[in-house]
């Protein structure tokens, strides 16, 4: 059985067999369940003031950050002219008033004056195969300033530069946005870093500084639905799954042992 797709409804039956009656088969009850309809790159609901939670040390910017016991060799940073988070000395190290969804979202200050760009780039511990569960596409959700000067945002997988694809401008809207990245034909078998940019606009550099929230993996919405008829021999299927209980009576993940249930965690994420 290969791995379930996001934001689908998946229907299953398990039917009663005796070849010794007439008919032989029985029908069951019709079940369902639906998956999540997301998952979670980042939210930024991990991070604090205090170190090793810090955002700026997930997340590398322009500036780096110092060393201490959890670092000893601290990050010189990119060199870009970018910063993320706030001064965790000063306050709150997130945004926790201009947020998408949860409680906190991440600043980041870009400036081109100087340097050519501004990105900070967050490496994975192991490798996110993002072509699983019909992945289709990236989401990250934004909110700009009117005092912003417009500049080309992007974003890189692995390196690969994806630039986005709506008007500079609106990094200027005080309002959130969401980018929607498609990620057909790209390689995310095996993402072990993503980077979020911007570039100077017609070689004019600018600064300002955006929030950034939510950023998801999704696959397009589908009026489609995956069935799965289990033909169990003289098994009473109304014993193996009780209305109302919690747990199914085939892992669809693998084999399944007649008159064991399953017990399946459902996600509490929304789904459809």
């Amino acid at each position: 059985m290969p791995a379930l797709n996001l934001a689908s409804t998946y229907y299953w039956r398990v039917d009663e067999v005796n070849d010794a009656e007439t008919p032989s088969v029985w029908p069951g009850d019709l079940w369902s369940f639906s998956t999540q309809e997301y998952l979670v790159v980042d939210d930024f609901e991990s991070y604090t003031n205090d170190s090793p939670k810090r955002v700026f040390q997930a997340w590398i910017d322009g500036a780096g950050f110092s060393a201490d016991d959890f670092f000893p060799q601290g990050n010189t940073g990119n060199g870009s002219g970018s910063l993320v988070g706030c001064d965790p000395t000063l306050g709150p190290i997130m945004e926790t008033k201009a947020v998408h969804g949860g409680t906190k979202s991440m600043p980041m200050t870009y400036d081109n004056t100087t340097a050519t760009y501004s990105e900070t780039t967050r490496t994975f511990e192991s490798p996110q195969n993002w072509a699983l569960h019909g992945i289709k596409g990236l989401t990250l959700w934004f909110y700009g300033d009117p005092n912003n000067t417009a500049q080309q945002m992007y974003v890189k997988i692995n390196g690969t530069k994806v630039l986005y694809d709506g008007t500079a401008e609106n990094l200027k809207l005080a309002s959130w946005q969401v980018w929607q990245i498609d990620l057909t034909g790209l390689n995310v078998g095996s993402v072990r870093t993503l980077s979020i940019g911007f570039d100077r606009v017609n070689g004019t550099g600018g600064a300002g500084q955006v929030f950034i929230d939510d950023i998801r993996l999704s696959r397009p919405s589908t009026s489609g639905s995956t069935g799965i008829s289990i033909l169990v021999p003289n098994v009473d299927f109304k014993q193996l799954y009780k209305p109302g209980s919690d747990t199914i009576p085939a892992d669809l993940c693998g084999t399944w042992t007649p008159g064991v249930a399953l017990k399946v965690p459902m996600d509490s994420g929304t789904a459809t």
